[in-house]
């Protein structure tokens, strides 16, 4: 097993272009983010019509989190937490 943390691993940011998580940039890391949640819905949603079933947002979304693996899903909260501190930080205007 490797001694770097599993978010230093190259993940993709484009179909068939990785980079490490720790070197993307903002727009990187959300399209990263993009791609692993659109692959998990389109999963579930091709299982639910396959089934004969119509797909609800509600239950494809918690779906879509519980199919993440560890890694997914600590890119997510990461990439969410920047975006809340960013929009915080401009909250701010001037005042800094």
């Amino acid at each position: 097993m490797s001694d770097r943390g599993y978010l230093d691993e190259p993940i993709e940011i484009a179909p068939g272009e990785f980079k490490e998580f720790r070197d993307c940039t903002t727009a990187e890391a959300d399209a990263a983010v993009a791609l692993i949640l659109q692959g998990r819905i389109d999963q579930l949603v091709a299982e639910e019509l396959a089934a004969g079933r119509s797909p609800e947002f509600g239950c494809v979304a918690r779906q879509a989190a519980q199919l993440m693996s560890e890694r997914e899903r600590s890119i997510v909260a990461i990439v969410g937490i920047e975006k809340m501190l960013e929009k915080a930080r401009q909250g701010k205007g001037g005042d800094a």
